[in-house]
Order: structure tokens, then C-alpha cells, then sequence
């Protein structure tokens, strides 16, 4: 849930941008104020602690211990004499945060991936959703200014309605779980793309009432994407797999400014082509399978057995990926 709020400010933060953008009236302004304040960012060296997880698998156990005794003190925790020096002495403790002796290295994490036929056909999976959601989630923010109206409204709008995006999403996935949640959001954001592209354009408020809601759904299938790529791929890839995914995803955002460029050639193209995209994606993740409730794999091989719903039978009925 705490993942949920951060995504509010973000929300809060892009709508801002169409304040400052309709008090300025000029680009180079908005540039500037925009790109100034993340300077601040160099600040978070010294406030952020660093990774109690990286710290020791680097063997550096005494400043994990105080950074876990600190943060024990800022909630009110007692720490036992004994916990705190299995944690100085790589104990029992260490076994029980998941922390490997030796991390391997990127070449071979690699090469294990490719020897996975399951988890290359999943990745491909993922890339392609992965750029989806972000070509679409941009595009739609881009393309929102040439909606009827007032454009820094609908910027704004197109903004705010991440916040109902991303609490749905927190709750579809675990009540109905990731996969179908995934699912479901990229095809309510297909489905409402297309309505808005054939709905007349003189009828602003269905316009953008269905615009809304393909943002809508596409913010709730990023969060999920982010929480669902982490779990598919175990432990020694999780970090290169959600990064790789992550990758893909800006050359997404990379192209989805010229999609608006479509509608200078024919205005509702650009809402096809986002409709298309995300159906496209809302179909692979069927092929994906379910993690809600299931432990997280640490190895190749339990990845590769997590089950796969089949697509036309009862949720409930799983069959081995």
C-alpha cells in the first residue's frame, strides 16, 4: 500500500505541470521549473540508508546491524542482544533474509535465462508489455491536449485519474490476482481507447470520460506490471529481469510522442493505435502465469513450475506451465 500513496505524489506532481504550464504560458519556463527541483535528489545520498540486503551480501554486516538497530529505534522495536550479533556475524539471521554467500555474476545470471526455454518465452512476454504500457500510458498524457476543451483541464484530468488507477490496481491484484488484473487493465484500456475514437467529437464529455478511462486502466496495469515481473523471475534474476523489462518500457515512452503526430493524417488513429497495442498486450499476459499466493521462486527451476490458468477453463483449475 505504501507503494500505492508514493504513486499519489507522483500523480499530484504531473498534474502540477499543467498549472505551471497555464500561469507561464511559456515552454522554457516549464522546463526549468520542472528541472530544477529533482537537483534536490543529490541530498537523498546522505538521508537514504543504503541496502541492508546489498550490505550483506557484501559482507558489510556491522553497518547493516546499525542500520536495522535504527531502524528498530525509529519504530519503537526491541532488538535482542542475540539477533543483533547473528546479524554482525553472518548467523542464522543472514540465512533468513535470503542472502547469498556470492552473487553471481551478470554473464552467467545471463546465460542461465537463456537455457530457460519458459522464462525466454516470458520475457518476450513481458518486454512487449512492458514497452505497451508505457507507449500508451505517454501517449495517452501527450495525445490529451488535443481533446476538446480546455487542454490544461484535460492534461491535468488525464493526471489525476492515476490515483483511482493505482489504488484498483493495488486491490485487483490481490483479490483476483496478477495476472488477470494485468490483463484485465490493458483491456479496459483497449476497449475504452477504441469507443473513444469512434465517439463523435462534438460529445466532449464521452470523449473524455473514455479517455479517463484508458488511462485508468493503463496506470493500474503499470503498477501491476511492476509487482508481477518481480515475481515471476527468481531470485538471482529478479533484479536484471524487472530492469531489462524496465529498459524496454523507455523505448516505449521513446515513441509515443510521434503516435499524436497520426492524427494530423486521420484524428482517431492515434486512439487505434494505442487500442491495438494494449489488446495486444491484455492477450500475451494471458500466456503468463499466476504468482498471487505463491512463494517466490529463488531458482531457475522453481520459476519454471509456477502454474499456468488455463485460458477457457475455471480459474481454480491450473495446469503445469
Amino acid at each position: 500500500m505504501s507503494g500505492v500513496i508514493l504513486n499519489y505524489f507522483y500523480a499530484v506532481g504531473e498534474a502540477s505541470i499543467a498549472l505551471i504550464a497555464w500561469l507561464s504560458k511559456n515552454w522554457v519556463t516549464v522546463q526549468m521549473t520542472v528541472s530544477v527541483p529533482p537537483m534536490l535528489f543529490v541530498l537523498y545520498y546522505w538521508l537514504i540508508p543504503e541496502s541492508v540486503r546489498w550490505l550483506l551480501a557484501n559482507h558489510e554486516n556491522k553497518k547493516a546491524s546499525r542500520i536495522i538497530q535504527k531502524a528498530a529505534k525509529v519504530n519503537k522495536a526491541q532488538l535482542s542482544r542475540e539477533l543483533i550479533h547473528s546479524i554482525e556475524n553472518e548467523g542464522a539471521e543472514k540465512e533468513s533474509l535470503d542472502v547469498k554467500e556470492s552473487a553471481p555474476s551478470l554473464w552467467t545470471t545471463f546465460k542461465k535465462l537463456l537455457h530457460s526455454k519458459s522464462l525466454v518465452f516470458r520475457s518476450v512476454l513481458l518486454f512487449y508489455i512492458w514497452a505497451a504500457n508505457a507507449f500508451v500510458y505517454y501517449g495517452l498524457s501527450v495525445n490529451s491536449t488535443s481533446l476538446g476543451g480546455n487542454k490544461y483541464i484535460n492534461f491535468a484530468l488525464v493526471c489525476l485519474v492515476e490515483i483511482p488507477g493505482y489504488t484498483i490496481a493495488w486491490w485487483a491484484m490481490n483479490k483476483l490476482g496478477r495476472r488477470w488484473s494485468l490483463a484485465g487493465s490493458l483491456l479496459l484500456c483497449s476497449a475504452t481507447c477504441i469507443a473513444a475514437a469512434f465517439t463523435p467529437q462534438d460529445i466532449h464529455i464521452a470523449v473524455i470520460a473514455l479517455f479517463l478511462l484508458g488511462k485508468l486502466g493503463i496506470t493500474a496495469s503499470f503498477g501491476i506490471a511492476y509487482v508481477y515481473t518481480a515475481e515471476v523471475y527468481p531470485t538471482i534474476m529478479r533484479s536484471i529481469g524487472v530492469g531489462a523489462s524496465s529498459t524496454t518500457a523507455r523505448l516505449g515512452a521513446l515513441v509515443a510522442p510521434f503516435a499524436p503526430l497520426l492524427g494530423t493524417y486521420s484524428k482517431p488513429l492515434p486512439l487505434i493505435l494505442f487500442s491495438g497495442v494494449s489488446l495486444a498486450a491484455g492477450v500475451f499476459t494471458l500466456f503468463l502465469p499466476e504468482t498471487l499466493g505463491t512463494k517466490l521462486p529463488d531458482t531457475v527451476e522453481e520459476a519454471e513450475k509456477l502454474k499456468l490458468i488455463k485460458l477457457f477453463s475455471s480459474w481454480r483449475k491450473e495446469v503445469q506451465c
